[in-house]
């Protein structure tokens, strides 16, 4: 249990961090950052009415 929470956690952190970047001069380093966290389904998952899993993207959360 104590991995899941942790996974979620810095999964959560490097969405602080690409949200931060993009409010920043770091635009293209945000761009990347955002890329990168959908395409090694690093963001946080979100739960459906049935409580299964799913990948979200940056602009969803």
């Amino acid at each position: 249990m104590e991995v899941d929470k942790n996974s979620a956690l810095v999964s959560e952190l490097y969405f602080l961090i690409a949200k931060l970047l993009s409010t920043s001069p770091l635009q293209n380093t945000s761009t990347v950052l955002q890329k990168e966290l959908e395409e090694k389904k690093i963001l946080p998952k979100r739960l459906d009415w049935n409580g299964h899993e799913h990948d979200q993207h940056y602009k969803e959360l």
